[in-house]
């Protein structure tokens, strides 16, 4: 695909974008990508596991917040705000579900001040496995196996329960500091660790150290080890001779798909060389996908 390069840098959008990125999520391990047409002024759903075979797209440095739902229906951000940082919606739609953003990451109160579901939910403090790497992570209870799909773990357990999200979130930075865990993992060491499929065996032994480190100071569910092996060209990552690098979000990208895991679209470009882009990081930003331009005339 051809794009002029002055308006990749000014990161124009009405001139020739053509869809606006909402959301990208798994449903089980099929990743889709919710785009708003921005011609049809309606949503659409790729389900990119069964639609690409290629990469071919663009994807603007410029961005601006997702809108919201009012019910079923989506609204578009009715101020078009731009955004930055973590957060794909502004303060004005995010409202529509939680009051303060920041709750996200660093939750305030049990829900009494915010009045947010969300913060007054049951959540679990877990721990993902990502080749050799630990992480250690909280979630609302019920979205346990979705938020490791999402990470693109290769196992996980539930450690232990509370009450609200604020609990969850102490226990998780104190459980982090005891096991010399980390609660976030990069790119760079996802990429080092893509082709690694660890046995169960390990993932069960890494565990058991898990659990005797912190049995004192929690209590523990017990539960089984869940193993996450169904992404789309999980194979394929399998072979890779070198970790892929991590592409830049904004720009150009072509090439071959080799698979999706978790945050990540991997990708062989022309050259032969292995790339990974951050998907979750599309929602906000606007794409032309291939041949689209040409087909609007």
């Amino acid at each position: 695909m051809f794009v002029r390069a002055d308006r990749l840098l000014r990161g124009e959008r009405v001139s020739w974008y053509s869809r606006h990125a909402l959301w990208y999520y798994w449903d089980g391990f099929r990743p889709h990508l919710d785009l708003f047409d921005l011609e049809k002024q309606e949503m659409e759903s790729l389900d990119l596991a069964r639609r690409l075979r290629t990469v071919d797209l663009v994807v603007s440095e410029e961005r601006e917040c997702v809108g919201s739902f009012d019910g079923p229906s989506y609204v578009p951000c009715p101020s078009r705000s731009r955004v930055s940082g973590p957060f794909d919606q502004c303060r004005a739609c995010a409202g529509t579900w939680i009051p303060v953003q920041e709750c996200l990451f660093e939750p305030q109160c049990t829900g009494d001040l915010c009045d947010s579901p969300l913060c007054r939910k049951v959540h679990v403090v877990y721990a993902t496995f990502f080749g050799d790497l630990v992480k250690i992570g909280m979630t609302a209870g019920s979205r346990l196996e979705e938020r490791a799909i999402e990470q693109g773990a290769d196992a996980v357990v539930r450690l232990s329960e509370f009450p609200n999200r604020l609990a969850a979130r102490d226990a998780e930075k104190d459980i982090s500091r005891k096991l010399r865990a980390p609660q976030r993992v990069l790119g760079r060491q996802v990429a080092a660790e893509i082709a690694r499929s660890p046995r169960e065996s390990e993932l069960k032994e890494k565990y058991e150290r898990i659990s005797a480190s912190i049995g004192n100071d929690y209590e523990l569910l017990g539960e089984r080890m869940l193993i996450l092996d169904g992404y789309p060209g999980r194979d394929r990552l399998a072979e890779l001779q070198a970790p892929p690098e991590l592409a830049m979000v904004a720009g150009s990208h072509s090439g071959n798909l080799l698979g999706l895991k978790g945050r990540y679209l991997f990708y062989e470009d022309m050259e032969g060389k292995a790339l990974m882009l951050a998907m979750s990081e599309l929602p906000s930003r606007f794409l032309e996908l291939a041949g689209e331009r040409d087909n609007r005339g």
